[in-house]
């Protein structure tokens, strides 16, 4: 049912984000912990909610969720237990055997966070078995490059070594697709530190245009690292009317790994390349992400905003909001509108998400007017919005998920279970993800505030199982990130 629509990609990111987004001062309770114990109770509902799933798509994700919650409760054997459960259901999925190595890397990764590196292994393990049985072979090179760099961070250095060998050895039967192959194994190596077969393989590259591209990743991976010399040499090696493609890369990759001032360095040399402005758009983005506000606001002044004025300024305005100033906050935002309108396009997704992050800025800074009239404008945007029948509507339901969970963090707890039925009844929709997803952030928000048995009412007239988990999860989360009271810097 679930993941056609929503990958687990999305599931682990709305887990790591939403109690964040909705309680700004929130952290992980310490290990060991014992769970509160209205948070157990919200905890045992979401399990057996979850026991009540038929679909091994929606059990995969839902535990995914669940388990999120259990960590930032303090109870990580509990987290363990929901992840296995993961990825125990990946056994009864009927689905390509790509997206079951995906489930399995992801899995792996948050075994990771809760120090289960073993069990975070064999499923690496699993996972490479399944990439040995794809038939296409250019599939089969995907898949393996997917789980190599993941063995090699665990120091699983033959297993990654082997996987690596596999995907290049699958890429070369397939003449006709070798080059892109090789280009992202190539990145796949580098970004596993192994910069020396990433430079071998990125040299066996026949098509320019797929060579430079590697060079760019290889190039990147080496800056994350901290190899910025290394990192120069391999842009050095690019045609000059490229170099600016290599310096991009290597300031997406800085900025992702919070190294700003490197970041801002490069982007500095980057004065007569057209992505000069997205890539201090990126920086400020990350600043922001980061609490780093007045980095953000000095960053932003380095530009003449033109296309990204609206994404730079949101963003800029919900950390600013989120930090206490209020003046800058509405400052900001009254910048990111003029960008929006600005904008002559048909974008109505973006014109959502950029009038759903203004109205969350304008609530948080007292604007409770501006913020209401920003969310009329992004549900508006919303119901204009790319419903082509291929994917089911799924870009209007993400911008209506956005928005539940965005008023219910305002405090209007009535418009945000108005645009969650707006979901529920869209005549396209053919699966419960976006619906659980704004479920999930409408009770993440609601939690804190300490109505639990009203809360606990409305969660169980939800029909889905689905969203009844992913709420009692999210309000389980929420709590425990409050009571913890250990500051985080969550995303904007």
């Amino acid at each position: 049912m679930s993941s056609r629509l929503m990958p687990l990609a999305l599931a682990l990111s709305l887990a790591i984000r939403v109690a964040a987004a909705t309680a700004p001062a929130a952290g992980a309770a310490a290990p060991g912990d014992a769970p509160r114990p209205d948070v157990t109770a919200l905890l045992e509902k979401a399990k057996a909610a979850a026991a009540e799933l038929k679909s091994d798509y929606d059990r995969r994700d839902t535990y995914v969720v669940l388990a999120h919650a259990q960590a930032a409760a303090g109870d990580k054997a509990a987290a363990r237990a929901s992840l296995l459960a993961a990825r125990e259901a990946l056994a009864g999925e009927d689905h390509p055997d790509t997206n079951r190595v995906s489930s399995c890397c992801e899995i792996a990764d948050e075994l990771v966070k809760v120090d289960d590196r073993a069990e975070a292994a064999a499923t690496l393990q699993r996972a490479s078995r399944i990439a040995a049985g794809i038939r296409h072979s250019y599939v089969r090179a995907d898949a393996y490059r997917e789980v190599a760099p993941r063995r090699a961070r665990l120091g699983d250095d033959d297993g990654a070594t082997a996987d690596f060998d596999a995907a290049v050895r699958a890429a070369e039967e397939d003449p006709s697709r070798r080059d892109g192959r090789f280009k992202w194994i190539a990145r796949s190596m580098a970004n596993a530190g192994r910069f020396a077969a990433a430079d071998a393989l990125a040299e066996r590259i026949a098509d320019k245009s797929d060579r430079w591209m590697a060079y760019e990743e290889v190039a990147a991976a080496r800056a994350r690292a901290g190899d910025m010399a290394g990192a120069r040499k391999v842009v050095d090696r690019l045609p000059d009317d490229e170099k600016c493609d290599g310096r991009w890369a290597i300031v997406r990759s800085l900025y992702s790994a919070r190294k700003f001032d490197d970041a801002l360095a490069v982007a500095a040399e980057m004065r007569d390349c057209s992505e000069r402005e997205i890539a201090y758009a990126g920086i400020v983005k990350g600043q922001a992400e980061a609490g780093d506000v007045a980095g953000a606001g000095a960053t932003a002044a380095l530009v003449q905003w033109g296309y990204h004025k609206e994404d730079v300024f949101s963003a800029l305005a919900l950390a600013q909001a989120r930090a206490g100033d209020a003046t800058g906050a509405k400052a900001s935002a009254a910048l990111a509108l003029q960008g929006l309108a600005a904008r002559n396009d048909p974008f109505w997704r973006d014109h959502a998400q950029v009038h759903t992050a203004v109205g969350r800025a304008l609530a948080l800074a007292g604007d409770t007017a501006g913020a209401k009239a920003n969310f009329a404008e992004a549900r508006s945007a919303a119901d204009k919005g790319e419903t082509d029948d291929r994917y089911h509507g799924s870009y209007k339901w993400e911008a209506l998920a956005a928005l539940a969970s965005a008023q219910a963090e305002a405090g209007d707890p009535d418009a945000a279970r108005a645009t969650l039925a707006a979901i529920e009844h869209a005549e396209y929709v053919e699966d419960d993800d976006y619906r659980a997803k704004a479920c999930q952030g409408i009770a993440a928000a609601e939690a804190p505030r300490g109505d639990l048995p009203a809360l606990h009412k409305w969660i169980d007239t939800l029909k889905d199982p689905l969203s009844r988990a992913y709420a009692f999860a999210g309000a389980a989360e929420a709590l425990a990130q409050k009571a913890s009271a250990r500051p985080v810097n969550p995303s904007p």
